[in-house]
């Protein structure tokens, strides 16, 4: 009976032990990975920009190796804040993400709201339309927004080049049009003349008849606020057709290898406001060197903004605990971390926005320079 009684006693305490293991808080283990959608034009009139964008997704896996923290997972959004909104929800509802990814003003006004339903936290590595800055506590910029940029370049017209009359071809769509309204706005302002706008339909190819009302008009500047191909065709159609503004403005959008292409050196001479990263500090190096192995080519100012977006990111996740709030413990860190990338420091203000650090560059010899002071 009394070894009965011991027997019992050592199986209770066994019993216990188990359980108090089962129920033991795992709540302090660091989490492992963090599943993150990525939402991209892959498809559509904005795909060569999605493949750049992933390209420097990919190179950021390549860095980080064994210590990435973060699985992504892409979908495409086509371009279309439709598609954009469907891709948002089955990455949250199907694939559990909890971090969005995304590209292009109109796709990421569309798919924040429906983020922030669900409390996944939102990263904006590119888009710059100014109704992004504030919407939701959800929403992280970690690119300037184009009311900085723009106004930038107006002052710049105005005050450093004397321009008094510009023109104003902007991208049809909310990115375009935060460039043309803050531009004209200060340019305005400053004293100058607005002679031309005119709204530039994603994937338009044949500017000849914009090129002879610009003519007309007779700008001083023409500030091209469209992305790298529209800028492309509507100045080699203008040289084309003898057209030669005094001064051609624009911003980082034409910074690719495919605008050089298009352009066939009609484009020497053109002024741009460049707020990506310097060639010459050791993690922009680093990034060169990544990029260069996986796709034998030089990056560029994109594919940059999201490498240092997903190494922001996997800095953020490091360290943070494994617990049903993962979503909310990410926005929270977010809203007090600074991180050193390839662009300089980033740290978000009351808005979730980081300031504008913009330089100047131009073209020369068909080569992006930086413009001497």
């Amino acid at each position: 009976m009394k070894n009965k009684k011991v027997l019992l006693l050592l199986l209770l305490t066994v019993l216990i032990c188990i359980s108090n293991l089962s129920c033991t808080d795992t709540s302090n283990h660091e989490i492992e990975k963090v599943k993150v959608g990525v939402i991209l034009p892959m498809t559509g009139n904005a795909a060569d920009y999605g493949n750049v964008f992933w390209n420097g997704c990919k190179a950021a896996l390549e860095k980080l190796g064994n210590d990435s923290k973060v699985e992504l997972k892409l979908e495409d959004s086509k371009a279309d804040p439709k598609a954009a909104i469907s891709a948002a929800q089955k990455l949250i509802n199907y694939d559990g993400v909890k971090v969005i990814l995304g590209a292009l003003s109109p796709v990421m006004l569309a798919i924040t709201p429906v983020a922030e339903a669900s409390q996944v936290a939102v990263i904006n590595p590119v888009a710059n339309s100014p109704k992004l800055s504030g919407i939701s506590n959800y929403l992280f910029n970690t690119t300037p927004l184009s009311n900085e940029e723009s106004e930038f370049l107006a002052n710049l017209s105005y005050k450093t080049y004397n321009k008094t009359k510009a023109a104003v071809l902007y991208i049809n769509n909310e990115s375009g049009l935060g460039f043309r309204n803050n531009f004209s706005k200060t340019f305005k302002t400053l004293g100058g003349e607005i002679v031309y706008e005119e709204a530039i339909p994603l994937g338009k190819s044949d500017f000849r008849e914009i090129v002879l009302k610009l003519k007309k008009a007779n700008p001083d500047t023409i500030f091209l606020a469209t992305y790298y191909r529209e800028s492309a065709l509507i100045i080699k159609q203008s040289k084309e057709l003898q057209y030669s503004p005094p001064l051609w403005l624009t911003y980082s959008a034409i910074e690719t290898p495919e605008f050089l292409k298009l352009v066939s050196g009609a484009a020497d001479g053109i002024i741009y406001s460049y707020s990506g990263f310097n060639k010459t500090t050791k993690n922009a190096k680093e990034f060169i060197s990544i990029y260069k192995s996986l796709f034998g080519k030089e990056p560029d100012i994109w594919s940059g903004q999201f490498y240092e977006a997903v190494l922001l990111l996997n800095n953020v996740i490091k360290g943070l605990p494994n617990t049903e709030n993962i979503g909310n413990d990410i926005i929270n860190k977010l809203s007090i971390n600074r991180f050193d990338g390839i662009s300089g420091e980033i740290e978000f203000d009351e808005n979730h926005s980081v300031k504008g650090r913009f330089l100047l560059k131009t073209i020369t010899n068909n080569t992006f320079v930086f413009q001497e002071s």
